[in-house]
């Protein structure tokens, strides 16, 4: 396989590690050669230059493709198709997940084979339930933090008023007012 990465972003670093713990297991597969882009406002030409050279140098050779994210795997699918290939000639896959992506998998040009699909609003809804759920379900823990609310004031200490949650009369405040 060849592999398009994006090391400068945390979370697409970090499925490239799991991407190499994976492959550390299965040593039937050998990674031809990585790409990583470096770019980021020109990110779709660099990942174009660097895959079409990831491509002419292993020429024949490949017969997978993995993308750190879907917007690298739609390019290296357009590469593909240029090049005149055909579905299930190079497999595809790649990591997010979306409209465009199920498309891509649905279209018998493309070579996008399979996406890890990461339900980032889910993900981001399920964790705002759970803290809301938290903070109704231990009010008297949310009291007592409401009423301790503090803010910083060029190193003072400014307690704010447990019933208005404003600070005391007179204090200069960097922040703004706490949240209720």
């Amino acid at each position: 396989i060849i592999t398009a990465r994006f090391d400068l972003n945390v979370a697409s670093r970090i499925r490239g590690k799991l991407l190499d713990a994976v492959l550390s297991e299965n040593q039937a597969v050998k990674e031809l050669g990585k790409f990583s882009m470096a770019r980021t406002q020109s990110w779709r030409d660099d990942v174009r230059a660097g895959m079409q050279a990831l491509l002419l140098q292993n020429q024949g050779k490949i017969n997978g493709i993995w993308a750190s994210f879907d917007g690298q795997a739609y390019i290296i699918d357009d590469l593909l198709q240029g090049q005149g290939l055909k579905n299930g000639e190079i497999v595809l896959v790649s990591i997010d997940g979306g409209p465009e992506t199920d498309l891509r998998i649905a279209d018998p040009q493309s070579m996008l084979m399979a996406t890890v699909a990461i339900p980032f609003e889910g993900m981001g809804r399920a964790a705002v339930e759970a803290k809301g759920a938290w903070w109704y379900a231990n009010e008297a823990a949310a009291r007592q933090v409401r009423q301790t609310l503090l803010d910083i004031d060029f190193g003072n200490r400014v307690a704010y008023d447990s019933v208005t949650h404003n600070p005391p009369t007179g204090a200069t405040v960097l922040h703004g007012t706490p949240p209720v």
